[in-house]
């Protein structure tokens, strides 16, 4: 072999070892993993057990997050003695920023009501107020408000400090608010209940014991529990066994019940237009006592 070969051989084996560092390296292009830079984070406040996440996640060890380069969103929690979660946002851009300090025992949103149930179909205005506890004095504050579940409830802002809550449908979801200027946030449950549960059927008698061929008459009232009013109802009748007791229907809220067999039954009352049914005990006696 040549001198000139010899030398272009060892050339190139040269090279080749250069790109194989290079292509170890991450092509040389960042650090000693891959190439990616990273940043550091730590997250410390009071209270100093409260939850940390990181873009929706919970952290372990909220002292060393680590951070890969971009804008994050971190959510720090702590739950209220009455259920109430309360919290506090941040965005950070990694590198911007190497520590946060957060404070959830300063400031504080309050509500009114406390405390959110309403029917599906109605609409109830909540009121939000931010006190600082230092000085235990209420502060101006832009509030946003969301439900986190728009098909149970919704949530329309009013103003700046109020909202207006419709019920969807039956379940339980929660309002958020928000503070844009602390980034102090609570949230609060919301309990929707199911429109049916509003009215009540009442009887007078609420149980029936008749005779067999004796007829009474049975009182029926429809009744709205959230204003404890009565309803105007047209009201349906049926027994369950006609074998044991026959019904006639008086009025929109009235029945009279014939007792033909000795057994025990039910008498059904619907309401067609909200819904709701009620079924009564019926007994039937075989024969009345002998007279005194």
């Amino acid at each position: 072999m040549s001198q000139q070969t010899v030398r272009w051989t060892v050339g190139l084996l040269g090279a080749l070892f250069v790109l194989s560092l290079l292509a170890c390296s991450g092509g040389g292009g960042g650090g000693a993993s891959g190439g990616t830079t990273t940043f550091s984070l730590s997250v410390t406040g009071n209270p100093v057990d409260a939850r940390v996440y990181l873009n929706g996640r919970q952290v372990q060890d909220p002292r060393r997050i680590v951070l890969p380069p971009g804008t994050h969103r971190i959510r720090v929690e702590t739950t209220l003695s009455d259920g109430q979660v309360i919290a506090q946002e941040f965005t950070v851009v990694a590198g911007s920023v190497s520590s946060i300090q957060y404070d959830l025992s300063r400031y504080r949103i309050e509500t009114n009501p406390a405390t959110i149930e309403m029917w599906a179909g109605e609409q109830i205005q909540v009121a939000a107020t931010l006190r600082d506890l230092q000085t235990n004095s209420v502060v101006s504050a832009d509030f946003v408000f969301s439900t986190r579940d728009s098909s149970i409830a919704t949530a329309q802002k009013v103003s700046t400090n109020s909202v207006q809550i419709t019920g969807i449908s039956h379940g339980a979801t929660e309002l958020e608010i928000t503070d844009t200027r602390t980034g102090v946030a609570l949230k609060v449950p919301v309990s929707v209940l199911n429109r049916n549960d509003r009215y009540r059927i009442e009887t007078n008698p609420t149980s029936i014991e008749v005779w067999v061929d004796q007829r009474i008459e049975v009182v029926v009232t429809l009744r709205d529990t959230l204003t404890n009013s009565v309803v105007n109802a047209d009201l349906n009748f049926s027994v369950r066994d006609p074998n044991l007791a026959t019904v006639q229907k008086l009025s929109a809220n009235a029945v009279r019940i014939t007792g033909v067999r000795l057994g025990r039954t039910q008498l059904r009352i619907t309401e067609p237009q909200i819904g709701i049914a009620l079924e009564v005990p019926i007994r039937v006696l075989d024969f009345p006592p002998p007279p005194n």
